[in-house]
């Protein structure tokens, strides 16, 4: 049996780790294939979750404490693979000096502008701040593909991204294939079979312009109903979004998780 290959999964977020299955997921199929996962998030992240073959760390909690943290734990520790799912994680990446093989699974396309990103980041760079086009060039030097959710994503991507060269399209789904049909949401809110169900997933706040979306989804056609399932960190979004859910309570649903 030939040496077992070990494998780095970085990511920065504040919410438990279990309710990013792009995450977990490919944590879980790196693991069933014999490779000896480790996840390296912060302490924001703490989780229960628990897997053979899959070690958890807890790297600091904000994302520049995050960002020092991981960048030091890496230069101690050999991997084969590094699987990033952010720009902090590429952050810690950028900062060694190791000739890293890099995945970069984007979940998320943030664009910062070299001039922000410098200011905003420049306390994380205690020892040396690499300039935007070097981090870029470290970064394009290592990534073997991105993967992304679909194609507009992947045109975002190449745009705000220079050093985005090949990509993969890996559509959000569970592990395997489902064949099962369900009337779970109708049967839940009594919907009609002439209903057209728009389902949201994901997070409920205001980065993620969910208020404007359900106040678009008013205007919506009548036979269309809107159901939101996410999860919410408390900005207030529940208390602005309370009204309407009772004004329009035949068309719009909410459940969090």
């Amino acid at each position: 049996m030939g040496k077992i290959k070990r494998i780095a999964i970085l990511f920065w977020e504040d919410r438990d780790i279990e309710s990013y299955p792009s995450i977990t997921n490919a944590a879980e199929l790196w693991a069933k294939y014999g490779y000896s996962v480790d996840i390296l998030i912060p302490d924001l992240m703490r989780s229960k979750y628990n897997k053979p073959g899959i070690t958890i760390h807890y790297l600091g909690s904000g994302g520049g404490e995050y960002v020092r943290k991981a960048s030091a734990y890496l230069k101690g520790t050999a991997y084969d693979l590094y699987i990033t799912y952010d720009n902090y994680a590429l952050y810690a990446l950028a900062k060694l000096e190791i000739k890293a093989r890099i995945i970069f699974h984007s979940l998320e396309i943030v664009d910062y502008k070299p001039k922000s990103l410098l200011k905003r980041y420049k306390r994380w760079f205690r020892f040396g701040l690499p300039k935007w086009e070097t981090l870029e060039q470290r970064c394009q030097e290592r990534i073997l593909f991105s993967i992304v959710q679909d194609a507009d994503r992947e045109k975002l991507l190449r745009e705000v991204y220079g050093f985005v060269d090949k990509v993969i399209l890996v559509p959000n789904s569970n592990l395997g294939i489902r064949h099962e049909k369900s009337d779970y949401l109708r049967r839940k809110y009594n919907l009609n079979a002439d209903k057209k169900i728009i389902l949201y997933a994901g997070a409920l706040e205001e980065w993620a312009l969910t208020d404007e979306i359900i106040k678009a989804a008013i205007k919506w056609p009548d036979e269309w109903v809107f159901v939101i399932h996410g999860f919410n960190r408390g900005d207030g979004f529940n208390k602005r979004i309370e009204p309407l859910i009772r004004k329009y309570n035949q068309k719009i649903w909410v459940q969090f998780f």
